[in-house]
């Protein structure tokens, strides 16, 4: 967002040549960002607060699914009227 307003002055004090090239070596240093989240995503995941919130939560959902609450009965077959036509 703040490149179009340094474009001006970052092109009259480098030259065309020197500031292309400043953002050629800046644009090809961030294609290493990816790789890089690959590699380390579980460690920084690891140490983020908001992962550990959301993996507990998960961890608590598949729980629920797994153990339903013992507080609602479940539908037996002396529960549930027959109707006859």
């Amino acid at each position: 967002m703040a490149l179009p307003f340094a474009a001006k002055s970052m092109y009259g004090t480098l030259g065309v040549h020197w500031a292309t090239s400043l953002l050629g070596f800046l644009s090809l240093a961030m294609t290493a960002i990816p790789f890089v989240f690959i590699k380390y995503g579980p460690q920084i995941r690891a140490h983020s607060k908001f992962c550990q919130a959301l993996k507990r939560a998960k961890e608590e959902a598949a729980a629920r699914r797994e153990d339903p609450d013992e507080d609602e009965p479940s539908p037996s077959s002396s529960d549930t009227v027959e109707m006859k036509a």
